[in-house]
């Protein structure tokens, strides 16, 4: 048997909040507010993105004491006000605080677009060199066989940018070889081309045991041909370099050259040497330039160059 005892006159005691209120199962277009009262209550959640406007959007079938209201069918990654009401049931009510919450962002479900497509820039009898640039910052893989074979190596630029340039080493002289560019952003969405000229398409990999690739896609990727000599051909400046710009501790420099080539950039101090003769001692300082110079190397394979040095 149990025992219980009415209270004397009427109950002007408003609910109390025991525990929260919290946010719970955050969503892109929903999330739900947990609390607990210290009696039986009706809860009620209002929400809207202007704290003096919030409509009611969920309430609580029957008095309880715990409770979770959900706001649903709102916009991702957007920041609304909320405020829970609770009621008992003789009509006394508690307003709880307003607070703020940011539904989160709709995931990132776009592939990544080619606004310049694989193009071959540089061949020599056992290396070729495919660039291409993406819309986003992505990482490359760049697959690669000799045309007809079924079986692709994979080299690769895991450095997330949006130009890439990928050098193919050891490769056969004086031959034929397809390839395919696949290029992937940081939520792992993949677009993959060919050459200029190809559409994008879904790539069909199969990683073999010996870590090369079986892919069943003929006839669409890019081709190139490979040198029956080496390259024995120094590249040569077509630009001459200039000074782009300066600022206060800076300098940009630019050239350009007539086939793919990384550069070094040597930089001296003149006001280090003395005297007021040093720019009519050019060919000294020249040979102190090569000698004492700071070197600054430009490692990517271009033939439009820019170094800024800071």
């Amino acid at each position: 048997m149990r025992t219980f005892k009415t209270i004397q006159g009427r109950d002007e005691d408003p609910p109390v909040i025991t525990r929260g209120p919290s946010v719970s199962n955050l969503g892109e277009t929903s999330f739900s507010i947990q609390f607990v009262t210290d009696e039986g209550a009706t809860g009620v959640l209002r929400v809207g993105t202007d704290a003096g406007n919030l409509l009611v959007v969920a309430t609580d079938g029957e008095p309880t004491r715990v409770h979770e209201l959900y706001a649903r069918n709102l916009d991702p990654d957007t920041k609304y006000f909320w405020q829970i009401r609770v009621t008992d049931r003789t009509g006394n009510a508690t307003n709880g605080a307003k607070n703020q919450v940011t539904t989160a962002a709709s995931a990132d479900v776009t592939k990544p677009v080619f606004t310049l497509k694989p193009s071959v820039r540089y061949t020599s009898d056992d290396r070729a060199i495919v660039s291409w640039r993406t819309d986003e910052k992505t990482i490359g893989e760049v697959y690669y066989a000799m045309q007809d074979s079924t079986y692709f190596d994979l080299a690769f630029d895991n450095i997330s940018r949006q130009p890439h340039a990928v050098t193919l080493a050891g490769l056969d002289r004086g031959s034929n070889y397809v390839y395919f560019v696949k290029a992937l952003d940081s939520e792992g969405n993949y677009a993959v081309a060919g050459d200029t000229s190809a559409v994008v398409f879904h790539l069909q990999l199969e990683r073999m045991a010996n870590g090369r690739f079986r892919i069943a896609q003929s006839g669409r990727g890019g081709t190139f041909q490979t040198a029956a000599a080496p390259d024995e051909d120094f590249p040569v400046i077509t630009q001459s370099p200039i000074v782009a710009g300066t600022g206060t501790n800076e300098a940009t420099f630019e050239w350009g050259t007539n086939e793919m080539a990384d550069s070094r950039l040597r930089i001296l101090d003149v006001d280090s040497l003395g005297g007021a003769g040093k720019v009519a001692r050019g060919a000294a300082i020249q040979d102190e330039l090569l000698t004492d110079g700071t070197p600054i190397s430009f490692g990517e394979m271009v033939t439009d160059h820019q170094i800024r040095v800071t």
